[in-house]
C-alpha cells in the first residue's frame, strides 16, 4: 500500500516547498537545509534557550533531532519543522512548527527562538501563522500547543495566538501546560 508519506518521496520539491506556511510581515518559513544544523546545534545548546526543558541534549542528539526536523515533511506532508529568518535581514531567529503532537495524534504548533529574538512579538507572529496555516493549508479542525507550565512567555504567546489554556498533563515526558484552539 502506498501511504501519503511514501508518496513524498517522489513528488517534486517544488511542491513539497509549497507546503511551506507563508511568510508574515516580517518573518520567512523554508525547509531546514543540511547547512542549517551548526545555527541549530548553538541554539539548542544555548542554557537561556533550554531553561524550561529538562536538560541541555549533548551535540550527538541534537544532531538526531536535527534530522528529524529535515525529513518531518516528507512522512508529515504540509507538517514540518521551518526555519525561521527574518525577512529584512534573512537571519536566522529559530523555527517554527507545525507538527502532530504524539501524545494525542492532533495538530501541534510550537516554536524556538534565540534569545536575541524574544520580547518583539515575533513568536506570536509565527505563532498565528502556523495557526493559518493549519486551518488554510492543512484544513484541520483544532491546532494545540505544549509549554512548560513556569514558561509564562511561551504560554502568553498560545494565548495570544487565540489557544486557550485546556489542563496540565504530561506529554513528552514532563508536565506541561496543554492549549487547544477550535478553528
Amino acid at each position: 500500500m502506498v501511504t501519503l508519506g511514501r508518496l513524498c518521496n517522489f513528488l517534486p520539491m517544488a511542491f513539497l516547498d509549497s507546503m511551506i506556511p507563508a511568510a508574515t510581515s516580517r518573518l520567512s518559513f523554508r525547509n531546514f537545509r543540511q547547512e542549517d544544523l551548526p545555527q541549530v546545534m548553538l541554539m539548542n545548546r544555548d542554557p537561556k534557550v533550554m531553561t524550561y526543558f529538562p536538560e541541555i541534549k549533548s551535540e550527538d542528539e541534537i544532531t538526531l533531532d536535527f534530522d528529524r526536523y529535515l525529513k518531518y515533511h516528507l512522512s508529515h506532508p504540509g507538517y514540518g519543522y521551518w526555519h525561521t529568518s527574518l525577512r529584512q535581514q534573512n537571519q536566522f531567529i529559530g523555527f517554527f512548527i507545525v507538527k502532530v503532537l504524539p501524545e494525542t495524534g492532533e495538530t501541534e504548533i510550537g516554536s524556538r527562538l534565540l534569545p536575541q529574538y524574544w520580547g518583539q512579538g515575533l513568536a506570536t507572529e509565527g505563532a498565528r501563522a502556523m495557526v493559518k496555516h493549519a486551518r488554510e493549508h492543512l484544513k484541520v479542525k483544532r491546532v494545540v500547543g505544549v509549554a512548560n507550565p513556569e514558561n509564562q512567555a511561551s504560554r502568553r504567546v498560545l494565548e495570544k495566538a487565540g489557544l486557550e489554556f485546556e489542563l496540565q498533563g504530561r506529554f513528552y515526558q514532563v508536565t506541561c501546560a496543554y492549549y487547544s484552539m477550535e478553528l
